[in-house]
């Protein structure tokens, strides 16, 4: 038996999980006082005397211990085999305002660029608990929708992560890629751009390459668990030249002498972990967090590429108002 140690607390018994965890979830509901201590033990029942997931809709354990955001979260679980749907209205809505916002900033001279984050579940796929007959994800609809209406282009990265994926990409007990898993994407996004300008390009081989100890994933973390991960980092052998002249809340701006073009990027966090391999790339680059162009930001910080950053499962975000 096990007592909480408060007065009134339940007592759990490890023979029967499934009555005491009905125990726990009414006394949950019911003491705000001890919420903490009854989703840890409610948490550690499920996780490791029935190992079942404890909050199926928050969080998924999948194979090999790795954790996924559940379908609370724009429905990404089932938008990675393709069982959501986006209503044309959102397509055309987003249409509308990228090809606004392109024509703006090709008035003033300034290339635009729009760059997916994938969620973890497209690159990381085979570890989902289990599979379905895969079917056009949201990305995919959206990508069709801007080929046959516009002459936008999205930047998906799905392709080329997968394809690097011998090394970890992503954290097990976190939404983000690491800092290898950034690297492979700014590799792709420079190349993208190469097409139309000629921008000097880190390579993979300028830095070292280690692992450390992570905690506390920030999908772990949402059901009190603690587990213990290995993040991959990349330290530059070279000595940076960014200097850094603005840390705010919702803005960071760097400058680099040694390079020449501006960049203004619109960010969420998935670009934390990339930030340091444009800093060396670009003579400036403001960030803003975001998805919105304003025009406010590009008439005071007039870059030359505008570059919207933007995971997967944010999409309809795109949707958002247009500069005039």
């Amino acid at each position: 038996i096990i007592n909480i140690g408060k007065e009134e607390s339940p007592e759990i018994d490890l023979l029967s999980p499934k009555r005491s965890i009905g125990i726990l979830r009414n006394y949950y509901n019911e003491n705000i006082g001890l919420k903490k201590t009854c989703v840890d033990l409610y948490v550690a029942l499920k996780t490791n005397y029935l190992s079942d997931d404890p909050f199926p809709d928050k969080v998924i354990r999948g194979k090999d211990d790795m954790y996924f955001l559940g379908d609370n979260y724009n429905e990404l679980f089932k938008d990675a085999f393709g069982n959501t749907s986006i209503s044309i209205t959102t397509l055309n809505g987003i249409s509308n305002t990228l090809i606004k916002t392109k024509k703006y900033l090709k008035q003033r001279n300034i290339d635009f660029y729009i760059v997916i984050a994938p969620n973890k579940h497209s690159i990381y796929k085979e570890n989902l608990p289990f599979e379905l007959q895969p079917k056009e994800t949201r990305l995919d609809r959206l990508k069709n929708h801007l080929v046959s209406n516009t002459d936008i282009e999205i930047i998906d990265l799905r392709d080329v992560l997968i394809k690097n994926k011998q090394a970890p990409l992503y954290l097990r007990t976190d939404t983000h890629w690491n800092e290898y898993g950034a690297f492979i994407g700014y590799e792709k996004v420079i190349e993208v751009m190469n097409s139309s300008r000629a921008i000097p390009q880190r390579q993979l081989s300028e830095y070292l390459m280690s692992t450390s100890i992570f905690k506390n994933g920030d999908i772990t973390k949402m059901i009190n668990l603690e587990v213990q991960d290995e993040q991959i980092q990349l330290a530059p052998k070279f000595k940076p030249q960014k200097e850094i002249l603005e840390v705010a809340q919702t803005n960071y701006h760097t400058k680099n002498t040694s390079k020449t073009l501006k960049l203004l990027m619109y960010h969420d966090s998935f670009a934390d972990a990339w930030m340091n391999f444009f800093d060396e790339t670009f003579g400036e680059v403001v960030y803003l967090k975001g998805a919105t162009v304003n025009e406010q930001d590009i008439e005071e910080e007039t870059p030359d590429i505008v570059l919207i950053e933007l995971v997967e499962r944010n999409l309809g975000q795109l949707e958002k108002k247009a500069p005039k």
